[in-house]
């Protein structure tokens, strides 16, 4: 949840074209940062609580936490990269949800 609200934060920026504050934007970036953190260490702790290997759709989910990680750094960067970038949080995180519940790999 945490992860949405930050980058969907970052997109609205990007998208209106504002110059927020420097503290809105260091908001964001600080509940990322905390958010992927979180997500890293419970997502290890479930695969060691229930005893998994190194699967495909794991890395996949890993690969899309990397991908998150960086869309902070593109939307900061680029003008106008939010519109395809809202498109592709939400697809990202319909895929992991995915990926979780169905372990197809």
């Amino acid at each position: 949840m945490m992860i949405f609200l930050s980058i969907g934060g970052l997109i609205a920026i990007n998208i209106a074209k504002i110059d927020p504050k420097p503290s809105l934007s260091k908001l964001a970036g600080l509940t990322l940062g905390i958010a992927l953190i979180l997500t890293l260490i419970s997502g290890f702790g479930l695969i060691a609580t229930l005893k998994l290997k190194f699967q495909s759709w794991i890395v996949l989910k890993l690969l899309i936490w990397f991908s998150f990680g960086g869309m902070i750094s593109i939307l900061k960067r680029r003008e106008h990269a939010g519109r395809k970038l809202w498109w592709s949080v939400i697809f990202l995180g319909v895929f992991a949800a995915f990926l979780a519940l169905q372990k197809p790999f």
